[in-house]
């Protein structure tokens, strides 16, 4: 069973900007350019977020970091993730992100980091369950903190 904070929106902006660890300034841009079709719940003058799409929004952080437009980070997050909150990442499961040219990029993604062989330049791998588990104590500690 899930934590009721993994499907309610109770994460601010400013907070899922801390958990993902960017700038809120720059998650406020990326939601600007494409994430708001993707994720959050607008409630009045606030956007709030559940802690799965805490999980998504890390996802693509870390993509647009590695050269992603906002859009194409968070579609490719968004299929990453299974496209469903209750899709919880297998322990050892992962992805590497490939690109081929300034503008093209592979992404493969594996039940098993193991099986994804030997990594192409350039490359970055995003250890899902490992960003998830990490996300998912982080997103408690914070909702207990408020609940407290």
């Amino acid at each position: 069973m899930t934590p009721r904070f993994y499907h309610d929106p109770v994460f601010s902006v400013v907070e899922t900007a801390d958990l993902i660890g960017v700038q809120a300034a720059h998650f406020r841009t990326l939601l600007a350019r494409a994430g708001s079709q993707y994720i959050g719940l607008k409630q009045g003058a606030r956007v709030l977020f559940t802690a799965h799409e805490v999980y998504l929004a890390a996802i693509a952080a870390a993509l647009v970091r590695f050269g992603y437009t906002p859009d194409a980070a968070f579609r490719v997050a968004f299929d990453i993730t299974g496209r469903t909150s209750e899709a919880v990442p297998d322990p050892d499961a992962g992805a590497r992100l490939t690109a081929e040219t300034a503008d093209k990029f592979t992404v493969e993604c594996n039940q098993a980091l193991a099986e994804l062989g030997p990594p192409a330049e350039p490359s970055v791998v995003l250890p899902l369950h490992a960003m998830w588990r990490d996300l998912m104590d982080r997103c408690g500690a914070l909702y207990a903190a408020e609940a407290a």
